[in-house]
Protein backbone atom coordinates (compact mmCIF):
# COMPACT_ATOMS: atom_id res chain seq x y z
CA UNK A 1 0.00 0.00 0.00
CA UNK A 2 1.27 3.92 -0.99
CA UNK A 3 1.63 6.20 1.22
CA UNK A 4 -0.72 8.07 -1.18
CA UNK A 5 -3.13 5.50 -0.16
CA UNK A 6 -2.42 4.95 3.73
CA UNK A 7 -2.82 9.25 3.79
CA UNK A 8 -5.90 9.07 1.92
CA UNK A 9 -7.44 6.28 4.05
CA UNK A 10 -6.37 7.98 7.26
CA UNK A 11 -7.93 11.67 6.04
CA UNK A 12 -11.20 10.00 5.19
CA UNK A 13 -11.09 8.14 8.69
CA UNK A 14 -10.71 11.78 10.53
CA UNK A 15 -13.02 13.26 8.54
CA UNK A 16 -15.67 10.79 9.15
CA UNK A 17 -15.22 11.08 13.02
CA UNK A 18 -15.43 14.58 13.22
CA UNK A 19 -18.83 13.95 10.99
CA UNK A 20 -19.93 11.25 13.39
CA UNK A 21 -18.92 13.01 16.33
CA UNK A 22 -20.85 16.39 15.47
CA UNK A 23 -24.01 14.99 14.49
CA UNK A 24 -27.15 16.14 16.32
CA UNK A 25 -27.80 14.56 19.94
CA UNK A 26 -30.60 12.00 19.59
CA UNK A 27 -34.37 13.06 21.01
CA UNK A 28 -34.87 11.42 24.14
CA UNK A 29 -37.58 8.46 23.53
CA UNK A 30 -39.37 9.11 26.52
CA UNK A 31 -43.38 8.58 25.96
CA UNK A 32 -44.17 11.67 27.76
CA UNK A 33 -43.41 13.79 24.89
CA UNK A 34 -45.94 15.14 22.24
CA UNK A 35 -49.12 16.70 22.69
CA UNK A 36 -51.80 15.68 25.35
CA UNK A 37 -55.55 17.05 25.73
CA UNK A 38 -57.01 16.62 29.70
CA UNK A 39 -59.33 13.54 30.01
CA UNK A 40 -60.36 14.63 33.44
CA UNK A 41 -58.92 15.55 37.05
CA UNK A 42 -59.34 13.66 40.32
CA UNK A 43 -58.87 15.45 43.49
CA UNK A 44 -58.43 14.21 47.45
CA UNK A 45 -62.13 14.85 48.61
CA UNK A 46 -63.09 12.78 46.05
CA UNK A 47 -64.68 15.01 43.26
CA UNK A 48 -63.53 14.49 39.75
CA UNK A 49 -63.55 16.76 36.42
CA UNK A 50 -64.39 15.39 32.93
CA UNK A 51 -63.12 18.13 30.90
CA UNK A 52 -65.17 17.28 27.51
CA UNK A 53 -68.46 16.83 30.00
CA UNK A 54 -67.90 19.90 31.18
CA UNK A 55 -66.93 21.75 28.60
CA UNK A 56 -70.13 20.42 26.38
CA UNK A 57 -72.47 21.63 29.35
CA UNK A 58 -70.63 25.20 29.37
CA UNK A 59 -70.77 25.32 25.66
CA UNK A 60 -74.35 24.37 25.59
CA UNK A 61 -75.36 27.38 27.95
CA UNK A 62 -73.17 29.44 25.86
CA UNK A 63 -71.92 29.07 22.65
CA UNK A 64 -68.83 31.39 23.05
CA UNK A 65 -67.18 29.35 25.52
CA UNK A 66 -66.58 26.65 22.50
CA UNK A 67 -62.35 28.57 22.53
CA UNK A 68 -62.02 26.61 26.44
CA UNK A 69 -59.25 24.03 26.29
CA UNK A 70 -56.87 22.38 28.20
CA UNK A 71 -53.60 20.67 26.77
CA UNK A 72 -50.38 19.66 27.79
CA UNK A 73 -47.11 19.73 24.92
CA UNK A 74 -44.14 18.02 25.74
CA UNK A 75 -40.78 18.69 23.87
CA UNK A 76 -37.23 17.49 25.06
CA UNK A 77 -36.93 20.67 27.17
CA UNK A 78 -40.27 21.68 28.75
CA UNK A 79 -43.49 20.74 29.58
CA UNK A 80 -46.22 23.62 28.45
CA UNK A 81 -49.75 23.08 30.36
CA UNK A 82 -52.01 25.57 28.55
CA UNK A 83 -55.63 25.79 29.72
CA UNK A 84 -58.55 28.64 28.68
CA UNK A 85 -60.89 29.30 30.92
CA UNK A 86 -64.32 30.82 30.19
CA UNK A 87 -65.08 34.54 31.25
CA UNK A 88 -68.59 34.81 32.52
CA UNK A 89 -68.31 38.79 31.71
CA UNK A 90 -67.56 38.64 28.32
CA UNK A 91 -69.36 34.98 27.29
CA UNK A 92 -65.94 33.83 25.62
CA UNK A 93 -62.75 32.98 27.17
CA UNK A 94 -59.80 34.47 29.07
CA UNK A 95 -56.22 34.34 27.88
CA UNK A 96 -55.16 31.40 27.64
CA UNK A 97 -52.79 30.62 30.88
CA UNK A 98 -49.83 29.00 30.23
CA UNK A 99 -47.36 27.09 32.97
CA UNK A 100 -44.36 26.11 31.36
CA UNK A 101 -41.71 23.71 33.31
CA UNK A 102 -38.27 21.95 32.35
CA UNK A 103 -38.62 18.29 33.40
CA UNK A 104 -36.48 15.28 34.51
CA UNK A 105 -37.24 11.59 34.77
CA UNK A 106 -35.96 8.87 36.64
CA UNK A 107 -38.12 5.96 35.95
CA UNK A 108 -41.85 6.78 36.15
CA UNK A 109 -40.91 9.46 38.33
CA UNK A 110 -40.92 13.09 36.96
CA UNK A 111 -39.88 16.22 38.22
CA UNK A 112 -41.07 19.72 36.55
CA UNK A 113 -39.20 22.85 37.65
CA UNK A 114 -40.33 26.13 37.38
CA UNK A 115 -37.95 28.43 39.06
CA UNK A 116 -37.98 27.27 42.60
CA UNK A 117 -41.25 25.34 42.48
CA UNK A 118 -40.88 21.71 42.10
CA UNK A 119 -43.58 19.29 41.33
CA UNK A 120 -43.12 15.83 41.68
CA UNK A 121 -45.26 13.38 39.59
CA UNK A 122 -45.57 9.69 38.92
CA UNK A 123 -46.76 9.27 35.69
CA UNK A 124 -47.69 5.92 33.93
CA UNK A 125 -48.83 5.17 30.54
CA UNK A 126 -51.11 2.84 28.86
CA UNK A 127 -52.89 2.61 25.62
CA UNK A 128 -49.72 1.64 23.53
CA UNK A 129 -48.68 5.07 25.18
CA UNK A 130 -51.60 7.32 24.36
CA UNK A 131 -52.83 7.58 27.47
CA UNK A 132 -51.08 9.33 30.83
CA UNK A 133 -51.80 9.00 34.33
CA UNK A 134 -49.95 12.11 36.85
CA UNK A 135 -50.28 11.15 40.36
CA UNK A 136 -49.04 14.67 42.02
CA UNK A 137 -47.12 13.60 45.07
CA UNK A 138 -47.62 16.37 47.25
CA UNK A 139 -51.47 16.14 47.07
CA UNK A 140 -52.12 13.09 45.45
CA UNK A 141 -54.26 15.05 42.63
CA UNK A 142 -54.52 12.89 39.44
CA UNK A 143 -54.81 14.01 36.19
CA UNK A 144 -55.25 11.53 32.91
CA UNK A 145 -54.21 12.97 29.13
CA UNK A 146 -54.85 11.67 26.44
CA UNK A 147 -52.60 12.33 23.07
CA UNK A 148 -53.75 14.43 20.86
CA UNK A 149 -52.81 14.36 17.00
CA UNK A 150 -52.01 17.52 17.12
CA UNK A 151 -48.34 18.05 16.31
Amino acid sequence: MSMKTLSTKALLLFIGLIIFSCQKEDEPNDPLLGNWENVSTSYPDGSTIVWEEIKADLIELIPGYSCMLYTCNVNKNTVTVSYTAPDTSTNSCKPTSLQIFTWVAEGSNYTFVQGTNLVKYTITFSNNDNQMRWVDQTDNTVTVWSRSAAQ
